[in-house]
């Protein structure tokens, strides 16, 4: 794809993207928002309609105290009660303990066959649907003998009061916005909520989720509630009967769908607004992509010309070119020039350089194959003096020509570094050894590099290791050996790795042992072979247990493999420090 093409749908997919997160964003904070203003209405219209009952009784109990006093039937009383009579006992449903001198106001439960006792007149009452435990329940006002009671069981012109108050008569798509509910323990006395077939859905059931906890509990209910064919953001809170436990539900809610709608118009607002802003960013993209890439374009056939060794060609973008380009053509004329300066110097340099490099490989050459004769002597002579093949000498001279065998020997080693400079496949591998303690200078920090791995390939890392393993080695390359046996366990392994020493004949035998399936015998001979992969995979080249071998023959110890059906050990020797 051309260069124009690229940074194009770059910067398309990355308005696309910041669109797309945006839009997510927005539409979830715009639901937890919507959410939230249906959560506090629903929470407002429980408040109102607890306040619209307390109301109520307060009203009951102040036309239960004009009756008592002797007002006559003229009178204008703030509550136009069911039942309203004076009582000779007190009425079943309050509070035994009350006497016809007390008085008291709330919910009350009345037995059909209790109204027809008190007044016949109130056998309409007791023809309407009861609660559970064949009872009616009421809001109630008490004075001294005198009763003031509303009946709310199939109480239409009350609930209907009450949600009109609340709602102000709402309604979306055919259905109340705000609906309102009393039930009568858990089955709807009286309710707003219409059912499939039209009417009220009367003696229908809460859920028993909000039974448990208004119920038993005691606790308000607040979330979405799928009621009789709904959801509606719901809320519901216990109506506390005269023992002080709940006896009924007072429910308000409203319609989920109303709140949905504002949810989808405001979104549908908010893409007819970014869809035409998204076509004029990519519009705008197209012609910033044209101007770079062009430019850039003829900068790439001008590197080609270049790197081919015409130095005559020119960068020129043209004066109405953005003055980043201008800039970048400038510099890459610049760099042209300073390129042909260089090419040239560097000629003369490579030149000087390989004429310098053959004096120093055959002085080098020289040197070595001098001196090395010269050491040879040396030692001869030495050797013949400490092994007193010239006659007997004094403990002083002894002590003296061991010192200059020493020195000679350390003198041989240094010229075979030279000689062995050009044998080595890494100039930078060095072998220094000295005595260290494997676990905390070598093992502990390499699994404390490799722990992320462990961890994600879920490994066991299991220890059968003594209190001290101190050994003479190179802490750097015992690194680079114990960092190979261990990714190998990672790569190729599976559940455990298990860390081993062993002291056998004043050596140490170190083994890293992995689960897994185990490499078949006729393949184990591979492994330390340069560029040897049992895997196909494109996870290393093959190197690892090559570098390791070549390593542990640099301490003169020894590694070695041992393969089965539970997995693969590998091994290593080397020298205690003493």
């Amino acid at each position: 794809m051309r260069l124009v093409g690229r940074l194009f749908f770059s910067f398309f997919f990355t308005t696309l993207l910041s669109l797309v997160t945006a839009a997510f964003i927005g539409s979830m904070l715009l639901s937890r928002a919507v959410r939230s203003e249906a959560a506090s209405r629903v929470d407002l219209g429980l408040k109102e309609a607890r306040t619209f009952l307390e109301d109520l009784q307060e009203d009951l109990y102040i036309t239960a105290v004009l009756s008592a006093r002797g007002y006559d039937d003229d009178t204008i009383y703030p509550a136009t009660p069911d039942i309203l009579l004076t009582c000779r006992e007190t009425p079943v449903g309050i509070d035994r303990t009350l006497s016809l001198d007390d008085s008291s106001r709330g919910f009350i439960f009345l037995r059909p066959e209790d109204l027809c006792r008190l007044d016949p007149a109130l056998l309409p009452l007791s023809e309407r649907s009861v609660c559970e435990g064949g009872t009616l329940l009421g809001l109630y006002g008490y004075y001294r003998g005198t009763l003031a009671a509303v009946i709310l069981n199939e109480n239409a012109g009350l609930i209907g009061e009450m949600s009109d108050r609340i709602f102000e008569e709402r309604t979306y798509r055919g259905k109340p916005f705000g609906t309102v509910t009393i039930f009568c323990r858990d089955t709807r006395a009286a309710t707003s909520v219409i059912g499939p077939d039209g009417t009220a859905a009367l003696g229908t059931r809460v859920s028993e989720e909000v039974r448990r906890q208004v119920l038993e509990k005691g606790e308000r209910w607040l979330d979405r509630a799928f009621v009789v064919d709904e959801w509606y953001i719901s809320a519901y809170e216990p109506i506390l009967g005269a023992s002080g436990n709940p006896e009924g539900i007072l429910y308000v809610g409203v319609l989920e769908a109303y709140y949905r709608g504002i949810q989808h118009r405001t979104v549908t607002i908010l893409l007819s607004l970014l869809l035409p802003a998204l076509g004029i960013v990519l519009f705008a993209a197209w012609l910033l992509s044209r101007s770079i890439a062009e430019p850039v374009g003829s900068l790439v056939k001008g590197a080609d010309l270049v790197a081919s060794g015409n130095y005559d060609w020119e960068a020129s973008a043209g004066e109405k070119a953005p003055k980043e380009i201008q800039a970048l053509n400038q510099a890459f004329n610049a760099m042209k020039v300073t390129l042909k300066e260089r090419e040239e110097a560097l000629k003369i340099q490579t030149e000087e350089l390989e004429e310098k490099n053959r004096d120093y490989q055959e002085l080098l050459s020289f040197v070595t194959h001098e001196l090395n004769n010269s050491i040879g002597s040396m030692l001869l002579n030495a050797r013949i003096l400490t092994e007193e093949f010239a006659g007997s000498i004094s403990v002083d001279q002894a002590q003296a020509a061991e010192q200059i065998l020493r020195d000679v020997e350390r003198f041989r080693d240094m010229v075979k570094n030279y000689l062995n400079l050009s044998r080595l496949e890494n100039g930078t591998l060095r072998y220094n050894p000295s005595p260290l303690e494997l676990k905390s200078q070598v093992l502990e920090p390499v699994l404390k590099r490799l722990r992320s791995w462990v961890e994600h390939r879920d490994f066991k890392l299991r220890w059968d290791w003594p209190e001290e393993v101190r050994v003479a080695a190179d802490v750097n390359l015992m690194d680079i050996v114990f960092s190979n046996l261990i990714i190998n366990a990672l790569k190729y392994g599976k559940e455990y790795i298990l860390l081993e020493a062993q002291k056998k004949e004043g050596s140490w035998i170190i083994s890293v042992v992995n689960g897994g399936e185990g490499i078949p015998e006729e393949k184990i001979g591979l492994l330390f072979r340069k560029f040897s992969r049992l895997v196909q995979s494109d996870d290393g080249v093959g190197l690892g247990l090559y570098l390791v071998r070549h390593i542990m023959d640099l301490h003169g110890g020894g590694v070695w493999c041992e393969s089965g059906n539970e997995g693969t050990r590998f091994s290593l020797r080397l020298p205690a420090d003493e």
